[in-house]
């Protein structure tokens, strides 16, 4: 294990989940890497699931906020296990968000096509973009600058109604998923590839994940953001 130069033994308050915390007592310091952390919390707890862990952030009202470096950590700081990860872990993904989309696709197609003003321009301006043809050249320079994206290839001359040549993910430049069933099966395994990988939500685009997450998944609904609670409020309307 790396452990940092110089370093002083070091505690951490951990949440395993609720109404079980433990100490943590690092003799050696907070190690150096954020492998060694989750290795050692999982030998010390006998934990054994992929974890993802937050820090409890004191700038933001002790808030927790996604662990990416053990430099975000200090002595006697609090961890938490993200038990949400667990569970999207034990969920089945293509299943539960298929389910899912049955449910709310048509209540959703309503609820877009009522938008107005620069709204329902911001959706026309999309819809026109997907519309679309690009060449080869074009699509695999895109691909090489965006952070995350699920991509559908067409051959050229065909329309929307014949089955796409590929479906697939890139993140950061990096195709990792291709010859996908469909652009929903691609929608939510690139949700449990960000789990996985323990990706930040890209800023464009928080709210259609935390939509994907949080209603479509059902995970953490009780953290619902005012612009997805009101969403998920309309959804409901007609059910």
């Amino acid at each position: 294990m790396t452990t940092m130069a110089g370093s002083t033994p070091a505690r951490l308050k951990v949440i395993l989940g609720e109404n079980n915390i433990e100490k943590l007592t690092l003799p050696n310091g907070i190690p150096e890497s954020l492998e060694d952390l989750l290795g050692t919390i999982k030998t010390t707890f006998g934990l054994k699931d992929n974890l993802r862990l937050q820090y409890m952030d004191q700038d933001f009202g002790n808030d927790f906020f996604d662990l990416n470096s053990t430099t975000q950590l200090q002595n006697l700081g609090t961890v938490k296990i993200n038990t949400e990860f667990q569970r999207l872990m034990a969920v089945p993904l293509e299943g539960k968000f298929m389910a899912q989309l049955d449910v709310h696709s048509s209540q959703l197609i309503k609820v877009i096509r009522a938008k107005g003003g620069a709204t329902r321009q911001k959706i026309a301006n999309i819809m026109d973009t997907l519309d679309q043809d690009c060449g080869a050249d074009d699509v695999q320079r895109d691909l090489d600058q965006v952070t995350m994206a699920v991509f559908v290839i067409r051959k050229e001359g065909e329309g929307l109604q014949e089955p796409p040549a590929d479906i697939g993910i890139v993140t950061e430049g990096v195709e990792v998923l291709h010859e996908l069933t469909s652009v929903a099966s691609a929608c939510a395994l690139l949700l449990g590839l960000i789990y996985a990988l323990n990706l930040a939500y890209p800023k464009p685009f928080r709210f259609t994940f935390e939509v994907l997450q949080k209603i479509f998944m059902q995970l953490d609904q009780h953290k619902m953001s005012p612009k997805v609670q009101n969403l998920y409020i309309k959804l409901q309307s007609s059910q």
